[in-house]
């Protein structure tokens, strides 16, 4: 797995999110990669999907570029959806070329291309991804929970974490 770094005053925040339809964690650079990472962990027709899985080259005006799209998926049915995850607000035209280098490398291919804000912050109940699911769930771990569900509002935890 790709590790993404963290340093002190950086304005993104990396992670690791427990993907149930992997039965692993995939790490994610931003708040808005993990919530795409949520949204195709409940997509049923999503059968699998990796973190900056690959780089693209190409050439534009005499220059060699590069991108790693943000999330590959597979679907069900063998096709594959690239996702770019950006606030819509916030794409620069150095960003929209390396958009646009992508969704023709995945028309080329087959591959569906989607560049994705921020979600509807109806909640996943509204959204076509997740067609309603019930979340995810984590591996079971160290929780007790008949005595997590005695705890009320100020209770300390036990013990060392």
């Amino acid at each position: 797995m790709r590790s993404f770094p963290s340093w002190k005053g950086q304005h993104n925040y990396p992670g690791l999110w427990w993907s149930s339809t992997l039965g692993q964690h995939v790490g994610y650079e931003s708040w808005l990669e993990r919530d795409h990472a949520m949204l195709l962990d409940f997509d049923r027709r999503v059968t699998g999907f990796a973190s900056q899985p690959m780089w693209l080259f190409w050439m534009a005006g005499g220059r060699r570029r590069s991108h790693a799209p943000d999330w590959f998926a597979r679907r069900a049915d063998g096709t594959g959806l690239v996702v770019d995850c950006r606030p819509l607000d916030r794409i620069k035209p150095r960003d929209a070329e390396a958009f646009a280098a992508t969704e023709r490398a995945c028309r080329e291919i087959g591959w569906e291309f989607r560049l994705a804000g921020a979600p509807d912050p109806g909640g996943a109940g509204e959204c076509p991804l997740a067609g309603g699911l019930p979340a995810p769930t984590a591996p079971a771990g160290p929780c007790n929970r008949p005595a997590a569900k005695r705890l009320r509002p100020g209770d300390a935890p036990a013990g060392r974490y």
